[in-house]
C-alpha cells in the first residue's frame, strides 16, 4: 500500500511540475500546491499551501512560504518552512541523482528559532526516491513539544546535530540522527522520565526517579545527546545520555521502540 501512494504521489507531483514550466504564476502556485499535497497525503493530509512561487533560468524555481499541517496523533501541527529553492534544473527530477531542493527556516509556525536546514533529493519513476539531510541551525526543545505534549510541556534546551531520512519507492524507510544539548543544558518535566523508566537500572528506578516525580515541575539537565537509528521499519535504536546533576543522575542508555506493521 505504502509503496503504491509513494510511486502515485512521486508521479503527480512529476507531472505538476511539468504543466507548471508552461504556465502562468497564478495556475504555477496552484499547481505545485497540488503536487506537494498528493506527494506528502499522508503526513500533511492536503493541508500544504504556497504564498510565492519564482521562476529562475535553468529553469529553476524558489518557493516562499510553505506551510501545512502534520498529522499526528495527538492532533495536527502548524509547521512552516520559510524558503525552497531548486538547485540545477526542475528536469533533474528525472535525473538519476533526483532534483535537489535546499531549504531553510523549517520550523513550528510561529516559533520566533531558525528552525531547521538543509536539502532534499527527489526522483521520479519506478526508482524514485526522497531523501532528506537537515541540519538543526536553531531548534530548541520547546519547539518540539508536539511529538509528545503530555510528557515535553515545559522542555527547554537549545539543540544542535543532524538528522537524515531516506525513503525509496518500495517504501524502505531508514532515519539516522544525532542531536546533542550542550552546557548550560536545559530542562525537562519530571513526568518525561516515565518514558525511559523501563530502560533504567533498577536501583535507579526505585531511588531517584521516585524522587524526581515526587518533587514534580521541571528538572533541570546539564547536558543530553540522542542518537537514533532505524534501517528496519519496525525497529528504531535509540541511545541517550542525559547529565543531571541535582540528583547526580549520569545516564548512559540504550533503547529500542517497535513498531507494529
Amino acid at each position: 500500500m505504502r509503496k503504491g501512494i509513494l510511486i502515485f504521489g512521486i508521479s503527480l507531483l512529476a507531472v505538476s511540475i511539468g504543466l507548471a514550466l508552461f504556465l502562468r504564476p497564478p495556475m504555477t502556485r496552484k499547481l505545485l500546491e497540488f503536487g506537494l499535497n498528493q506527494a506528502s497525503r499522508e503526513l500533511f493530509a492536503g493541508t500544504l499551501r504556497l504564498e510565492k512561487v519564482e521562476w529562475r533560468s535553468g529553469p529553476g524555481i524558489d518557493l516562499k512560504n510553505l506551510h501545512g499541517q502534520l498529522q499526528m496523533p495527538s492532533g495536527p501541527v502548524p509547521l512552516e518552512v520559510r524558503s525552497v529553492e531548486s538547485r540545477g534544473s526542475l528536469l533533474d527530477f528525472f535525473s538519476r541523482s533526483g532534483l535537489r531542493l535546499n531549504f531553510e527556516g523549517a520550523h513550528p509556525l510561529g516559533s520566533p528559532r531558525e528552525g531547521l536546514a538543509g536539502a532534499v533529493w527527489i526522483r521520479g519513476g519506478r526508482n524514485g526516491f526522497f531523501e532528506l539531510r537537515s541540519e538543526a541551525r536553531s531548534v530548541d526543545l520547546e519547539d518540539l513539544v508536539w511529538v509528545n505534549p503530555e510528557n515535553l510541556k515545559g522542555s527547554q534546551g537549545e539543540i544542535k546535530g543532524e538528522i537524515a531520512i531516506r525513503q525509496n519507492a518500495t517504501g524502505d524507510l531508514r532515519i539516522r540522527g544525532k542531536l546533542r544539548i550542550a552546557e548550560p543544558g536545559g530542562k525537562l518535566p519530571a513526568r518525561f522520565f516515565d518514558l525511559i523508566k523501563p530502560y533504567l537500572p533498577v536501583a535507579v528506578t526505585s531511588a531517584k526517579i521516585k524522587t524526581i516525580q515526587a518533587a514534580g515541575g521541571l528538572v533541570g539537565f546539564r547536558v543530553a545527546r540522542l542518537e537514533m537509528e532505524m534501517e528496519n521499519p519496525e525497529v528504531m535504536k535509540l541511545f541517550l545520555q542525559l547529565a543531571v546533576p541535582d540528583y547526580n543522575l549520569d545516564l548512559h542508555l540504550k533503547m529500542e521502540i517497535r513498531f507494529r506493521g
